[in-house]
C-alpha cells in the first residue's frame, strides 16, 4: 500500500503581516487612518474582495458593517469616510491581524481621529448655525416692526371711525326728539341709519383686523425672543467648543512633549552607560599593577572630569523623568541646562 504523504494536506495559514512600525496613533485624519489600513492590506497580500468575502462569513453578526461592496472599502481606505470600529476589525482580520492588544490599539486611534475631526468641524457648524440664527432673529424683528406700523394705523382708522358713528348716532337722536316728524325727515332718519349701520360694521371690521394684528405682533415678539435664547445657547457652545480644542491641543502637546522626553531619557541613559563603563575602565587600570594590555592610566582632572560630567547627565535625565512624569508646563528644551562640549581627549577615550 503506498502512502500519498502529500495528498489534501491542509492548507497552511501564512503568518500575519508584520505592521509593528505601523502607528494608527500618529493618524490625524481621516485620510491618514485609511493610508495605514492600505499599508495593511498591502502586506497581508489581500484585497477588497478579500475584505468583502471575509464579511459575508459574519453576515448574521456584523449585519451593519456595510462592507459589501468594493466601493464602500474603497470610500474607507481613501478617506473619503472614516470606519466604524466594527469595519477596522473587519479588515484586520481579514489581514490576519488577530492581536487583541493591536486590534484595541487601532480602534482607539480611530476613536482619536473621529473625536479630532468632530472638534475640528463643529465651529463651522456652530458659527453656521449662529448666522442663520441671527439672520432669522432680524427678519423676525422687522416683522415685528412692521406689524406695530399696521397696528398703529388700525388705531388711528378706528378712533377716527368710532367718532364718525359717535356723531352719526347724536344726530338721529336730535332728530327723533323733534316731534314734526314730516317725510322729509323721516327720510333724512332712514338714510342716516343706513350710514350708521355702515359705520358700525366698519368699526367691528377695524376691530377684528386690530386683533389679528396684536396677536401676529405678539407672536412675532415670542418668536424674537425664542430664537435670540437659542443664538445665545450657540454662542455658549461654540465657546465651550474652543475651550474643548485649546484642551485637546494642549493634551496633544503633552503627549507629544512625554514622547519626546522618553526618547531623550533612553538616549540620557545609554550615554550614563558609556560613560560609567569608561570611568570603571580607567579606575580599574590605576590599581591593577599587572594590566594584560598596557594602558597609560587616566590624570585625575580626566577622571574628575568623568565624574561630573555623568552627574550632570544624571541631573539631566531626572529633569527629563519628572517632566514626563508630572505633565510639561513648557518645552524641555528651556527647562534644562545644555552640557558642555566634550572635549578632544573624551571623544579618544570613547573611540578605544
Amino acid at each position: 500500500m503506498v502512502t500519498r504523504v502529500n495528498a489534501e494536506l491542509p492548507a497552511v495559514e501564512p503568518p500575519p503581516p508584520d505592521i509593528g512600525d505601523l502607528n494608527p496613533a500618529s493618524a490625524q485624519t481621516r485620510v491618514q487612518f485609511g493610508g495605514l489600513l492600505r499599508e495593511v492590506l498591502r502586506r497581508a497580500d489581500r484585497s477588497y474582495g478579500d475584505v468583502v468575502r471575509y464579511v459575508e462569513g459574519f453576515e448574521k453578526e456584523v449585519r451593519g458593517a456595510s462592507l459589501r461592496s468594493a466601493s464602500s472599502i474603497s470610500d474607507i481606505i481613501n478617506g473619503k469616510r472614516l470606519p466604524r470600529n466594527v469595519q477596522v476589525r473587519l479588515i484586520l482580520l481579514t489581514c490576519r491581524v488577530t492581536d487583541p492588544a493591536v486590534l484595541d490599539m487601532w480602534e482607539k486611534a480611530r476613536y482619536a481621529v473621529a473625536e479630532r475631526e468632530k472638534v475640528s468641524s463643529l465651529p463651522d457648524v456652530l458659527s453656521a448655525r449662529e448666522e442663520e440664527l441671527g439672520a432669522k432673529a432680524a427678519e423676525l424683528q422687522r416683522a415685528v416692526e412692521s406689524l406695530s406700523q399696521v397696528e398703529k394705523k388700525l388705531w388711528e382708522d378706528l378712533a377716527r371711525e368710532r367718532a364718525k358713528a359717535e356723531k352719526l348716532e347724536k344726530e338721529l337722536r336730535r332728530l327723533r326728539a323733534d316731534y314734526r316728524l314730516t317725510d322729509e325727515l323721516k327720510s333724512k332718519i332712514s338714510q342716516l341709519e343706513d350710514l350708521l349701520e355702515r359705520e358700525q360694521a366698519l368699526v367691528d371690521q377695524l376691530k377684528a383686523e386690530l386683533q389679528r394684528t396684536i396677536s401676529e405682533r405678539r407672536h412675532a415678539e415670542v418668536s424674537v425672543a425664542l430664537v435670540l435664547a437659542e443664538r445665545n445657547d450657540t454662542q455658549i457652545a461654540l465657546s465651550l467648543n474652543d475651550a474643548a480644542d485649546l484642551q485637546f491641543k494642549r493634551a496633544e502637546y503633552e503627549r507629544r512633549a512625554k514622547e519626546d522626553g522618553a526618547r531623550k531619557s533612553d538616549v540620557l541613559q545609554q550615554e550614563i552607560a558609556e560613560l560609567r563603563t569608561l570611568l570603571a575602565t580607567y579606575q580599574a587600570a590605576q590599581h591593577d599593577e599587572h594590566p594584560t594590555v598596557p594602558t597609560a592610566p587616566a590624570p585625575d582632572h580626566k577622571l574628575e572630569a568623568l565624574r561630573r560630567e555623568i552627574a550632570e547627565l544624571r541631573a539631566l535625565l531626572a529633569t527629563y523623568q519628572a517632566a514626563q512624569h508630572d505633565g510639561p508646563s513648557a518645552p524641555l528644551a528651556v527647562c534644562v541646562p545644555v552640557s558642555e562640549p566634550k572635549p578632544a581627549w573624551w571623544r579618544r577615550l570613547l573611540q578605544r
